[in-house]
């Protein structure tokens, strides 16, 4: 699951706040001094891990949007080499792109008859973005057909 708080976190049909985008974008500025004291290493830490969270092309997440595009094209096998590696870029993070490239990556090689992990990506989508009816229905139907997978 993931670890920022539920009125945190972006997900379709739950905008950021506006007080969340002026503070992010409209507001923000860079600042080109500094104080004449250390950070603390558990500020440093919480930096890098949600930097780390961000859709940059190195982590994933664009990968992700772009074979979840291709999916719901119907262009499974497009969108497979993209969510398989956008599912490897995200491995491990927590984040809910992790989740939804593990869902996606699951729902596209059951779409294409391949049972290669499936139920595995699908409990460990589960895992970080808790109880999911898409994710049961899809765990219920490659139950039927995937023996093992």
């Amino acid at each position: 699951m993931s670890t920022a708080p539920a009125a945190l976190r972006f997900t379709p049909g739950n905008p950021l706040p506006d007080a969340s985008i002026d503070q992010i974008f409209r507001e923000a500025r860079t600042f080109t001094g500094w104080l004449p004291k250390p950070v603390p290493a558990d500020l440093l830490r919480q930096v890098v891990q949600l930097a780390l969270l961000g859709p940059t092309s190195a982590n994933g997440s664009q990968l992700n949007l772009e074979g979840f595009r291709r999916m719901q094209a119907g262009d499974y096998t497009g969108a497979l080499v993209l969510l398989a590696e956008a599912a490897r870029k995200l491995n491990g993070t927590g984040a809910i792109d992790e989740a939804y490239a593990k869902y996606n990556l699951a729902f596209t090689r059951f779409a294409l008859g391949q049972c290669t992990d499936v139920l595995a990506l699908l409990d460990e989508a589960q895992a970080i973005e808790g109880k999911r009816s898409a994710i049961d229905d899809l765990r219920r139907r490659a139950k039927e057909v995937c023996k093992g997978g």
